[in-house]
Formats: structure tokens, sequence, C-alpha cells
């Protein structure tokens, strides 16, 4: 019997799964024989005991799923996270090149960042209904062309709307498609291993972010900004080769006939009945539109209210991006433990973070600014590894792209609301930043509290029994 046709469907959502596969009536109670260390339910035989041995080893030991086939995938989405992740933070870098290449203001340069942050995260249910439709390869192999073309014809722009559309939009777009395809990938091919490979994902791709940015300066030298937009763009192309390495896992090749005879837009609307799903999506848009904004406050507030000097002040956003990466490979390593609960730790980390941002008001000298700039670092690299992991977690497989979708599209809301949140708070408060810093911790701690209420539901010893 295939495992994959018994998939979870908005009809027998509520309805408890036997050992067997089959789906009992509502009404039934069903007790659980195990559990996660977060707690979250594992299906148990019709006579209320453990099912057999064979029951699990046929759903968590398919073949392939942790092989060294699913290594290369994980390669393959490295590679793919090094050229999106360092694109998008060289954008940032090298604004001052385009405002003085093109002329315009600041405000009109900045939509460039804008726009392509936007494409890339704000269209994550789109993508995630590509992902269903055509599958990650496809999809990540379009996207690169698209990013890839976009960035090449930015040599032709001789204005910044030009930009807006082809860096802004084709490659931002092209960047979320191959983003999504890199977390569904890496999501189906592994299940043991999954935070250790969505953590190595994570933490090499964060090596963009000083790779790109040298690489850019140095075409610049060589080959003017025309001839960078153009190499870059090449580069990118490259994405298609990683591409065609993203196979079907073999769990999901299962699926596939399952899922095309299923209506796209039930299936959608299905994920909403998960309420620890959405208890996550409203934990995760507060916390990144408190948390997120404040990165560029952190010199100005340095250089302003503390009197450091500018070349001190400058150092402050690479001491948080030396203790990002920092924190990713320690979570990394810390998820990768079985017995650790993905959750409690993701809970933890947020509530730390939001604490740090409120008390880092009292820090009035360079010494406490950069043990904040630590701790910040070190909080926004184990959330940006663990963010994928909880989720996997939190969904059932089968609905992936489309959990995947909306969760990148709370966090592209939030990117897209902090910035003007952010900036009202300092002009109503004349300028100071005490302000902005603590309504903006208060918001990352009211999301972490979401997140612990999810935790402890699931550890309640009362879950052990499902009623429907």
């Amino acid at each position: 019997m295939c495992y994959a046709s018994k998939m979870i469907t908005p009809e027998n959502l509520d309805s408890p799964l036997l050992g067997d596969g089959s789906v009992k009536p509502k009404g039934t109670v069903v007790s659980h024989g195990r559990k996660t260390p977060d707690n979250f339910l594992v299906p148990a035989g019709a006579n209320g005991r453990s099912p057999p041995r064979s029951f699990y080893k046929a759903k968590t030991e398919l073949p392939g799923v942790d092989s060294p086939s699913a290594w290369m995938v994980c390669a393959a989405v490295c590679l793919i996270n090094i050229t999106t992740d360092g694109f998008c933070f060289t954008l940032g870098v090298i604004f001052p090149v385009l405002l003085t290449t093109y002329g315009e203001s600041a405000a009109m340069t900045s939509w460039i960042g804008s726009i392509l942050t936007g494409m890339m995260l704000l269209t994550g249910p789109l993508i995630g209904y590509l992902l269903m439709k055509f599958g990650a390869r496809l999809v990540c192999f379009v996207g690169a062309i698209l990013a890839g073309t976009g960035t090449a014809i930015s040599m032709f722009a001789r204005s910044v709307v030009f930009l807006l559309f082809s860096l802004g939009v084709l490659t931002g777009f092209g960047f979320g498609c191959m983003s999504m395809a890199g977390l569904v990938s890496m999501t189906t091919w592994f299940d043991k291993k999954r935070p250790l490979a969505l953590g190595i994902g994570t933490c090499v791709g964060g090596t963009g972010m000083f790779l790109y940015p040298n690489l850019f300066h140095f075409l610049r030298e060589r080959y003017t900004l025309d001839g960078c937009f153009l190499i870059l763009g090449g580069c990118m192309l490259h994405g298609t080769i990683m591409a065609l390495l993203l196979r079907p896992a073999p769990s999901r090749r299962r699926t596939t006939a399952v899922q095309q005879s299923s209506s796209p837009s039930s299936f959608d609307l299905s994920i909403f009945r998960l309420w620890h799903y959405d208890l996550f999506l409203l934990s995760n848009f507060l916390f990144a539109l408190g948390y997120f904004p404040l990165l560029m406050y952190v010199a100005s507030r340095a250089e302003k209210e503390l009197a450091i000097s500018v070349t001190e002040a400058n150092f402050l956003p690479m001491i948080i991006a030396i203790a990002n990466i920092v924190g990713r490979i320690t979570v990394t390593l810390l998820l990768a433990s079985e017995r650790t609960s993905k959750t409690g730790v993701l809970a933890l980390a947020e509530t730390v973070g939001g604490i740090v941002i409120i008390v880092s008001v009292f820090a009035q000298s360079y010494v406490t600014t950069v043990v904040f700039c630590v701790v910040y670092g070190v909080v926004g690299g184990i959330i940006m590894v663990a963010f994928p992991v909880v989720l996997a977690d939190l969904v059932p497989i089968q609905m992936i792209e489309v959990a995947g979708g909306f969760f990148v599209f709370t966090v592209g809301l939030a990117a897209l609301a902090g910035g003007p949140i952010s900036g009202f708070i300092l002009d109503i408060s004349f300028g100071t930043f005490t302000w902005v810093f603590v309504i903006e911790g208060l918001l990352a701690l009211l999301g972490s509290s979401f997140l612990v209420i999810l935790f402890f539901v699931h550890r309640s010893p009362t879950r052990t029994a499902h009623t429907t």
C-alpha cells in the first residue's frame, strides 16, 4: 500500500489516522503512542497500542531520504543561498554607488531594495502554488533565468526606474522562486537530518554576505558598473545548474498523482485549519515586525545619542553580521539532536531578543552597545535557522509548499511595514531612538509570547490522546 495515497485532505484533516493509514470517523478517540521532542502527535494503532515498528520505518525511512542524494540537494541549495543572500545584502552596501551613478533621491533609489525584497517574500503564496503545480526543479530553473536576466539587463539602465523593473521585479521574483524551491527541497529530502541540513544551508548562504560585496567592488573597478551587472547576471544563471539537482524526493514522487487530483484552492485554505500553524504565523509576523527594522538604527543611535565616532559606529553592523553567523552555526549543532525541542529553542531565542532590545536603551557606552550587537546578531542567526525547522515540524509534509509560502509572506509583510512604523515612531518622538527600541522590543516580545504558548501546549501531557 502506498503511504502517500493517504494524504491529508480538508475532509479528513480533523479525523484521526490509524496505524494502517486509514481514517477513522469523527468522534473516535485514538490513543497516540509516540511523540516528538516538541510533543507533536504521532498516530497509534487501531487498538490504542503503538503501531508496529514497520509502520514508523515505512514513514520515516523512505529510500533516498537523508541519503547521499539528499546531501547533493543540500549542496545545491547552499550555492543558491550564497547568491540570493549575498546579492540582497550587497544592494545595501552599494546604495551610495547607485545614488551617485543615477542621480536620483535616496527615497527613490531605496525602492530598488524594497521592491526586490517585496517580490521575494510577498509572492510566497503564489510561488507555493507554482511549486505544487510544477515542482521545485522547474520553479528554481525559471527563477534562476529571471534573476540572471534581470541583473544582466541592468547594464542598459540609465535611470532608477529601469532598475526598479530589472532588479526589483525580475531579480526579486527570480530569487523568491529559487529560495522557496530550495526550502521545499531541503524539507522533503531530509527527515532525521533536517535541522542539520537546513542549518548548513543557512550558514553557508550567509557567506554570500561577505563574498558578494567584495566581488561587486572588484568587478566595478575593472569593468565599470555596467560590466559588473552583466557578469553578476551570468553568475546567477548558474543557478539553473543547481536547479537540475533539485529532484523530487521519494516521498514527494509518491504524492504527485494525489496532489494533482486535489483542488489547489481548498488545499490552500485547509492549512489554516491547523491552529498551531496560525499561531506560528502570528508570532512570526509580530516578532519580525519588531526585530528586523532595528538594524538600520543601531549605527545611527550610537553616533547621534552616544557620541561614538563614525568609524566605530559603522563597525557595529559588521559585528552583528559576524555574530549572526556564529548564531547560525551554534543553533545548527544544537538542533541536530533529536532530543532538542525545536519550538523551545526558537521561543527562548525570540524572548531573549525582545528583552535585549528593550534593555539596550540603557547601553550608554561603546562596550555595552557592542554587547547588545553581539546578542542581537546571535539571536538573528538562531531564528534564521530555526524558523524553517519549526515550520516543518508544525505542518504535514504534504502541505509544506503552501505553508512555506504563507510563512514567507508574513515575513515580507513585516519587512514592508516595519520600516515605516519605526520611522513614524522616530518622528513623533522628535528623533529620539529610545521609544523606537522600546516599542519595537515590545512587539518582538509579544510575538515570542505566542510561540511560548505554542511550546507549552505541545509539552502538555494531556495531548497524549486526541479526541475529535
